[in-house]
């Protein structure tokens, strides 16, 4: 149900967006059919210049997905809604699993209250429920390996024209992922380069 309502939202609001500003990932949809959608949506938005696809098009290519109009809550509360159901399940699935049922059979207390620490820290991970900034390094391996490959083959990056054509003929634009220094002597109007450039951008 949540995850229906958040993406006909975004649908309707062309906020593809929201779906990296809540940290939304594919694991947290319930269904496949809601898992084929984000997919969708994703892909298109990639392709795009970051618009969504129109609902008359979503319905078509996925099919048995269940298009909400006019949904009237947040993408805040939704994607709330929706991480935490997705918490709630694999809480579940793992406390129920029979591995947790060996682990504490041949363990000690101790190790087992540690192992279980452990693993229901990794779902609180991959939830974002503690809504970490960025990512880390060491629990964030693959999602660097995934953004490295997708650079490397030009499928994952931005430009933002310059405002001024030299600019634009030199270095073809401003890449996201780089970093930029306006530098010169005091006086010479390096804030006015940036803010013409920063608005231009905007």
């Amino acid at each position: 149900m949540y995850g229906e309502s958040l993406l006909s939202k975004i649908i309707d609001t062309n906020d593809p967006l929201a779906l990296k500003r809540f940290s939304i990932e594919r694991y947290h949809f319930p269904t496949v059919v809601e898992r084929q959608a984000y997919d969708f949506i994703s892909d298109y938005a990639e392709k795009n210049r970051g618009n969504a696809p129109d609902y008359r098009t979503l319905v078509a290519e996925i099919e048995n997905f269940n298009y909400l109009p006019d949904v009237e809550d947040s993408l805040e509360f939704l994607s709330e809604k929706l991480k935490d159901h997705a918490g709630k399940r694999m809480l579940h699935e793992f406390l129920t699993s029979k591995e947790v049922s060996e682990k504490f059979s041949n363990m000690t207390a101790e190790e087992f209250t540690e192992w279980l620490t452990e693993n229901t820290e990794q779902i609180k991970r991959q939830m974002h429920l503690n809504h970490k900034v960025g990512l880390d390094l060491k629990q964030d391996t693959d999602k660097f390996l995934l953004e490295y490959e997708r650079r490397k083959i030009g499928q994952s990056f931005k430009i933002w024209q310059s405002k001024f054509p030299s600019v634009n003929n030199s270095i073809g634009g401003y890449f996201s992922g780089n970093i930029y220094t306006w530098y010169g002597r005091s006086g010479r109007g390096k804030s006015v380069f940036v803010m013409e450039e920063a608005l231009e951008a905007a």
